[in-house]
């Protein structure tokens, strides 16, 4: 895989043959949600692949987020869950900076993802009745093994902790208090110094530190796109958005974290207080400093989210097989970003057939900034189903500038005497 990614990169980075074999990757290792995110960035590049969107077709059922069947009753304030595996060290410090939390009805949910047994050894070692520890029999990734610890958890809110990061004593207690004001939001970040340094005889030496961008300001969706400067150490949330939002997904090895706040942001609303409330430590071997991987798939998911061109497909295969709700459903998710999607001319016939199919079942009244965008494209197939759709009334007050181009075109002779 990594071949290809370097190979799309260096070369061509807008030929979707190379996602195409990258799906075939993915579904050939069962993990079939990337595949999907492949295939229609395929289809975003060169729509006329049929067998590619057959392909995507397959797979929507895919699309959707793992919703938790049965989440724990509350029975603590806060859950803590920390992902470790086979850092001996780094994972004291991390620990200790829990325990050390000014509030008190907590708990911290251990997840050894199938590393060493010696861990369990550290944990006793704090002889503390908070922590909850539990081992999976096998290496599931940081996707699979923070969802095994939000199946396990058991608190109104929850925090996240890698295992080589650190709180500062009052970061549960300032987040979780903003939520505990304003009910209104149920996700909420703080700042946190990205340190640069090693581990040196058990201990984390710091050689330099900075903030990465500190916002005391409205929570940015489309900076989240771009960016993934939300730590997963910063983030406190409350649980019932898991059933919303879903869990991990696990198809991924690199960018879950991110993943996971973007389906978050699409459901849930969040807020970002000034505090520095922890440290991101960051050192040579961390297991997120794979580059080439990191940047590919955050480039694919900000496609994904930001394009929405899984959501044209679905549209296409619904007028397809003249699925009126499903119609009416994507049309209404795709008018927000509309400007995103007619910008592509591939994009532009398809929404307005699904807008004149809406329009003769009642739905929809003709979308002007639609109609007339296709009307530049292509004038007398936008006039012919206009008239044919029985819109007279909404050919009539589309821009004069463009009828007069129809009229050209269909009366030549007219417009010669």
């Amino acid at each position: 895989m990594e071949t290809i990614i370097q190979h799309r990169i260096k070369n061509s980075p807008s030929d979707c043959s190379y996602y195409n074999e990258l799906a075939y990757y993915y579904l050939k290792n069962s993990r079939p949600s990337l595949a999907l995110f492949c295939f229609t960035e395929s289809l975003r590049i060169n729509p006329e692949q049929n067998d590619i969107f057959e392909n995507a077709c397959a797979l929507f059922k895919y699309s959707h987020p793992i919703i938790p069947t049965e989440l724990k009753p509350d029975s603590c304030f806060v859950s803590v869950i920390m992902r470790t595996y086979n850092r001996l060290d780094d994972i004291r410090e991390s620990i200790q900076s829990v325990l050390s939390q000014t509030i008190h009805d907590f708990e911290l949910i251990v997840i050894n993802d199938g590393g060493l047994e010696e861990i369990k050894n550290i944990v006793d070692s704090f002889s503390s009745k908070k922590i909850k520890y539990f081992r999976l029999p096998t290496n599931k990734g940081q996707a699979g093994a923070f969802n095994a610890g939000l199946l396990k958890a058991c608190g109104k809110y929850i925090a996240y902790l890698d295992d080589d990061d650190v709180y500062y004593s009052d970061h549960l207690e300032k987040l979780t208090s903003f939520l505990e004001s304003y009910p209104e939001y149920d996700c909420v970040y703080s700042n946190t110094w990205w340190c640069y340094g090693e581990m040196v005889n058990g201990s984390f030496v710091e050689q330099t530190r900075k903030l990465l961008d500190r916002r005391p300001r409205q929570f940015d969706r489309d900076l989240v796109l771009k960016a993934n400067y939300i730590t997963t150490l910063s983030l406190v949330f409350r649980r019932s958005c898991i059933r919303k939002a879903g869990l991990f997904n696990e198809d991924f090895r690199n960018c879950e974290d991110k993943e996971h706040f973007l389906r978050l942001s699409l459901h849930c609303k969040f807020f970002q207080i000034d505090d520095i409330t922890g440290e991101y430590r960051w050192k040579k071997n961390n297991t997120s400093n794979d580059s080439i991987k990191m940047w590919f798939m955050g480039d694919l998911l900000f496609k994904h989210y930001n394009y929405k061109y899984l959501s044209i497909i679905k549209l296409k295969a619904a007028l397809n097989n003249g699925q009126t709700e499903q119609i009416c459903k994507l049309f209404n998710e795709i008018l927000p970003d509309l400007s995103v999607h007619i910008s592509r001319h591939s994009n532009i016939e398809l929404l307005f057939r699904a807008n004149l199919y809406l329009a003769k079942k009642g739905s929809h009244s003709i979308n002007t900034v639609i109609s007339e965008k296709y009307l530049q494209n292509n004038a007398l197939k936008c006039v012919k189903a206009l008239l044919l759709g029985g819109e007279l009334k909404s050919l009539l007050i589309l821009s004069p500038r463009f009828l007069k181009k129809v009229f050209l075109k269909v009366s030549p002779l007219t417009a010669t005497r």
